[in-house]
């Protein structure tokens, strides 16, 4: 995986339909990991069997919610 730091920079380019690992939608939310696997506003995108990941898009849209007091 590349380093989180460098996923940071390159976040506001991706397209919606990316798919991000949990550690950058915690980073990016200010949320912790663990909110972020049980919150249901962030859904899971499995790549695999075992390894998942949430979109691009679906952090946006919670990351606008939150500065209209959702």
């Amino acid at each position: 995986m590349a380093d989180l730091s460098e996923l940071l920079k390159r976040w506001p380019s991706l397209p919606d339909e990316a798919i991000v690992n949990c550690k950058v939608t915690a980073a990016i939310t200010g949320l912790s990991e663990r909110t972020i696997r049980y919150d249901p506003r962030f859904e899971r995108v499995y790549l695999t069997k075992s390894r998942y990941g949430n979109r691009d898009g679906d952090v946006r849209k919670v990351l606008a919610g939150l500065g209209e007091g959702a």
